[in-house]
């Protein structure tokens, strides 16, 4: 959306042939990238092959910056839904900007619950992960860094309003969730703001810093790992869902999808390894993948998650059941 891609009229599945005239046959990814890109402002001609159509198209397109829209919302019934699929220098705002236009009908009770959809999200920019779980406490550690030198060891806190005002939120998380968006889930989890759903993240949770050598190439120097506020790493371990929907680990019924019962089966089966999760400040190889085979990571996504959020969002006990098992979390910070 927004690009001069859409602007100029192409559509998904349009096979560029010719970029100024010169046809791509032959070129791998990046060589066609570079013939793509090239000043802002300035104009590009290229040839596509489009189907149903009988004649290549010529395409005039006028070179931008682009930043990719990250954020997506849509209502479902009484709960919003919002999905970030990384997190660039505009996600915190896209998503503060959604969810004002959702505040009238979150005041006038039409809306009943928030599902922050984070499934398969690489990550991306610290500042933004802390930004958005920042719209969503009050006070509080949102994450830390730690290294074994001093300037490696920061802290960020929450210092706002809760946007939402108290809305119950319900955040989703797969095996490809990783980085920033750990960073939001953990946060959000251990401050008993939101009950995590899905499966094991992915475990991506390291801080490098570039060193430019004095030849001008560059060495990337692992610094720092991320903890979550509780005190655990999230490189190698991740984050544990308070609802496991890992297909291998649950039974479902004839629809196929997952009963009130068997969410609370499940929240009993995360519940026996969650303290002992945190407890393990830097575990090593063998404690992170005896953890991570309660709930093993799925990397596609799966689609009874959303109705499992729906089925927490609108059962108030089960969800103040669920969320509870994450607030004393801080309080025994190892």
């Amino acid at each position: 959306p927004n690009t001069p891609a859409e602007r100029s009229g192409l559509l998904a599945d349009d096979q560029i042939t010719h970029i100024e005239g010169e046809p791509v046959t032959g070129l791998n990814i990046h060589q066609v990238v570079d013939r793509l890109r090239g000043k802002i402002g300035s104009h590009l001609e290229i040839t596509v092959a489009r189907e149903d159509n009988p004649e290549p198209l010529e395409i005039s397109l006028s070179r931008a910056l682009i930043v990719g829209v990250t954020v997506s919302s849509k209502i479902l019934d009484d709960i919003a839904y919002i999905r970030i699929t990384s997190f660039n220098k505009r996600t915190a705002s896209g998503v503060e900007e959604r969810i004002e236009k959702l505040l009238p009908r979150i005041d006038d009770g039409e809306i009943t619950g928030l599902i922050l959809d984070l499934r398969s999200n690489p990550g991306g920019l610290l500042d933004q992960a802390v930004d958005i779980a920042n719209l969503f406490l009050e006070n509080g550690l949102i994450v830390s860094t730690n290294g074994r030198h001093p300037d490696s060891n920061q802290s960020f806190e929450a210092d706002d309003e809760d946007i939402i005002n108290g809305l119950p939120i319900v955040v989703l998380i797969n095996g490809n969730s990783a980085s920033a968006s750990e960073i939001v889930a953990a946060a959000l989890q251990d401050q008993g703001r939101a009950v995590i759903v899905g499966t094991n993240s992915y475990g991506k949770g390291t801080v490098q810093n570039v060193i430019t050598l004095p030849n001008s190439s560059e060495l990337t120097l692992t610094w720092s790992r991320f903890h979550a506020p509780s005190g655990y790493t999230l490189q190698g371990l991740g984050v544990m869902p308070t609802v496991c929907t890992n297909e291998d680990k649950i039974d479902v019924d004839a629809s196929n999808e997952i009963s009130v019962e068997q969410i609370k089966t499940t929240i009993t089966l995360t519940q026996a390894v969650t303290e002992n999760w945190r407890s393990k400040r830097v575990p090593d190889k063998a404690v992170i993948e005896r953890l991570r085979s309660v709930c093993p990571a799925q990397r596609k996504t799966n689609e009874r998650d959303i109705d499992v959020a729906k089925k927490i969002l609108r059962e108030n006990g089960l969800y103040q059941t669920a969320k509870s098992l994450s607030f004393p979390a801080v309080a025994k910070k190892n």
